[in-house]
C-alpha cells in the first residue's frame, strides 16, 4: 500500500509522455455544473485621521482646543485674540512654545495633549488660517 502511494505521488510530479503538465489534467466539473471562486481582497485596517497640515484651521480645529483657556485668557475666544500670540508660519510663536511638551501651558491642554500640541504647531507653521 505504501509502495503504491509512493509510485502515484512520483507519477504526479512527472510530465506525461505527451509533454502536458499533470496540473493541466485536473478533473473538471461535470457537464452542466458551474464552479466559481470569489477572490478575496485584503482589507487594510483604518486608523483615525487627524487633519492634514494644509487643512487645519482655527475655527474647526484649534478653537475647540483653546476653548478651555478662555477662563484665564479671555481673548482666546476669538481668532484675533489667539493671533495676538501667534506669528503665522513661525514655530517659535508664543502659543506654540507655551503649548508644546515642557511648555508652561502644555498640562492645561485637553484630552490627548501631545496630539493637541502637535495640531497647534502644525496650524501655526501652515500659516494659521482662520477657516478651511
Amino acid at each position: 500500500m505504501v509502495l503504491a502511494s509512493a509510485v502515484l505521488v512520483s507519477a504526479c510530479a512527472e510530465k506525461h509522455s505527451d509533454g502536458e503538465e499533470e496540473s493541466s489534467r485536473l478533473p473538471t466539473a461535470p457537464s452542466g455544473t458551474t464552479t466559481t471562486t470569489t477572490p478575496t481582497t485584503p482589507t487594510t485596517p483604518t486608523t483615525p485621521t487627524t487633519p492634514t497640515t494644509a487643512s487645519i484651521a482655527f475655527t474647526q480645529d484649534i478653537k475647540p482646543i483653546v476653548s478651555g483657556c478662555v477662563r484665564c485668557h479671555g481673548n482666546f475666544s476669538t481668532y484675533p485674540g489667539v493671533m495676538s500670540v501667534v506669528v503665522a508660519g513661525n514655530a517659535s510663536s508664543r502659543l506654540v512654545v507655551k503649548t508644546q511638551p515642557g511648555g508652561s501651558m502644555y498640562n492645561y491642554l485637553p484630552a490627548d495633549r501631545a496630539t493637541n500640541a502637535s495640531l497647534i504647531k502644525q496650524w501655526v507653521v501652515a500659516g494659521a488660517p482662520e477657516n478651511r
